[in-house]
């Protein structure tokens, strides 16, 4: 596969805030599973591995894979597709669970 380009700025932030986007929603998940059970997981292939693993472990396969699929779209000059894959992460994983942890109660 071709690079694209080497990554400048706007890569070196994008990676880095995928790379957050991913702890937060490693931390956020944790706790929510923790704190509620499997079932508030939506991610089918998560709860999977989770069922698997455990959920520490589980959950720290799957947050380990993601961040090193992030790295390869970096290295592959991506950057926009992986600052978009961040704002996905934002929307609909890291913002419902903030949403779920202000709204239920434990």
């Amino acid at each position: 596969m071709r690079r694209l380009d080497t990554p400048g700025l706007f890569g070196k932030v994008a990676i880095v805030m995928f790379v957050l986007a991913q702890c937060a929603d490693g931390i956020l998940t944790y706790k929510g599973v923790s704190t509620w059970g499997v079932d508030v997981e939506a991610n089918l292939l998560v709860v999977w591995v989770m069922s698997l693993a455990g959920i520490g472990p589980g959950f720290a396969i799957v947050k380990i894979a993601a961040i090193i699929f992030g790295v390869i779209i970096y290295g592959h000059g991506f950057c926009n597709v992986l600052a978009t894959l961040t704002v996905v992460y934002l929307v609909f994983a890291i913002l419902p669970w903030i949403y779920l942890f202000l709204t239920l109660k434990n």
